[in-house]
């Protein structure tokens, strides 16, 4: 008998070999793919509070300045609107939303109109976003209450 010898080849240079390697790969691919679409409904769900807390605040300021003077500012929208200076900040309102391109509008140009207050996304789809922003401030209806929305824009619009 021979020895030192055995069945088994030991190897030299020990590591892992491609089956190991692929099956940790998989486990990770597998692992991922849960993750992530978890991850994107708590950013849409984050987006959408930014977007109804902005709308609070912005709803607020604009109630307390008409509680101030009696009458909504009558505003055709373009910009931040002069009457708000002092009620809103500048520097908020100019920043935009929690959407990539958002930006915010106030429409009044009176003769009976309700006055409105806008979040325009320029030709991007966030009905999903604009859906959670509803069932959180209103009624979660895209087309009845306060609030209204289509794919690239929101409408929250002031009771008279």
């Amino acid at each position: 008998m021979l020895k030192g010898l055995s069945m088994y080849k030991v190897r030299e240079n020990p590591g892992f070999t491609l089956v190991e390697i692929m099956i940790v790969v998989v486990i990770i691919g597998l692992l991922a793919a849960m993750a992530i679409p978890a991850l994107n409904k708590v950013r849409a769900k984050s987006q959408a509070t930014t977007i109804s807390n902005d709308i609070r605040t912005f709803r607020d300021a604009i109630e307390a300045y008409v509680l101030e003077n009696g009458v909504f500012p009558q505003v055709t929208g373009g910009g931040f609107p002069a009457e708000f200076s002092g009620w809103i900040s500048e520097a908020k309102w100019n920043e935009g939303s929690a959407l990539a391109g958002g930006a915010w509008d106030y429409y009044s140009p009176g003769g009976g109109y309700i006055p409105e207050l806008v979040l325009d996304t320029v030709g991007q789809d966030n009905s999903a976003i604009f859906a959670l922003v509803d069932d959180i401030l209103d009624d979660g209806s895209a087309n009845t209450g306060q609030m209204i929305y289509e794919a690239a824009f929101l409408l929250y619009k002031f009771p008279q």
